[in-house]
């Protein structure tokens, strides 16, 4: 087992796996490549087009084909918090993600807890959790992927097939639930608890998610 340069175990390894579309920010390239290079973790992309969803999957797939330990899910529209993993890994909890604005007006953390299934079909419908200590670890029912650390026992724990095992766009009646959602809902009934380290703030490049 090796150490990062601040002495925190790394395990196994971490992938740092993002997906793109004909373009990257430089922002968030340099980001990623400083961090990969801290921590001697691979770094790679998939073609998102046409689905976001195809793409996550293929990662997951390329992840635990490989020997690594962690992955590190990062979207092209941020930019990776400086020792990201090492942070993370620190708080010892194998489903973590840092803390994402939306840049809204005004700005939305992407913490998401459920709420009474009041939507169409009894699907449930999250509301934003806003009410923290900076600093502080917040449970949360749901997340974004764009800094999301996770431990390879929550992805081999979720039962299931490809191509859409972890990752899954849903249409509920009228409700929207994007691949990210979907994939934490699933953790989640697998034993999981999502936790959002509100002490590690990852910079959001674009007015939207992806």
């Amino acid at each position: 087992m090796g150490r990062d340069r601040n002495g925190t175990r790394m395990s196994q390894g971490v992938m740092i796996g993002y997906v793109h579309g004909e373009l990257v920010h430089a922002n968030f390239m340099e980001s990623a490549h400083i961090e990969a290079n801290r921590v001697g973790a691979s770094l790679v992309g998939e073609w998102s087009e046409p689905f976001i969803e195809g793409a996550r999957n293929r990662l997951v797939d390329r992840f635990l084909a490989s020997s690594n330990e962690w992955f590190l899910s990062v979207d092209t529209d941020i930019v990776i918090p400086a020792c990201v993993i090492s942070r993370l890994l620190q708080r010892n909890q194998p489903l973590i993600g840092a803390l994402i604005y939306i840049n809204t007006t005004p700005p939305a953390p992407q913490i998401y807890r459920k709420v009474a299934d009041m939507s169409i079909g009894g699907t449930g419908i999250y509301m934003i959790i806003k009410d923290f200590e900076p600093g502080e670890l917040v449970e949360s029912d749901a997340t974004g992927a764009g800094c999301l650390l996770v431990h390879r026992d929550v992805f081999e724990a979720i039962p299931g097939k490809p191509p859409s095992r972890w990752f899954h766009y849903e249409l509920r009646g009228e409700d929207h639930f994007g691949e990210d959602i979907v994939f934490c809902e699933r953790a989640k009934a697998a034993g999981f608890q999502l936790y959002i380290d509100t002490a590690v703030k990852a910079g959001h490049i674009k007015p939207r998610v992806i």
